[in-house]
């Protein structure tokens, strides 16, 4: 059995992704590729596996009672406050 180096095996991969998942691929590709290093910290971070607290729980519940009730700011109308006040 022959091993790959991993640059082939990365290209290999890129190979079988559908069509419609290249644009979100190479947009990640361009991030790892970029110098900003706290960006790629971000992005090579462990997912966070802590559970989730009874008052984040009791937050997440209340969060989905508002939208439900249309509680909420479209990002639209967010977009528009922002774009009054900025400085």
């Amino acid at each position: 059995m022959v091993v790959q180096p991993k640059r082939d095996r990365l290209h290999a991969l890129v190979d079988t992704l559908p069509e419609n998942d290249l644009a979100d691929a190479e947009q990640l590709l361009a991030t790892f590729a970029s110098a900003d290093p706290a960006l790629r910290t971000a992005l090579l971070a462990p997912a966070d596996d802590e559970p989730l607290t009874a008052d984040q729980m009791a937050a997440i519940d209340r969060s989905r009672d508002e939208i439900a009730r249309g509680e909420y700011i479209s990002d639209a109308d967010l977009d528009a406050f922002l774009a009054r006040h900025a400085e």
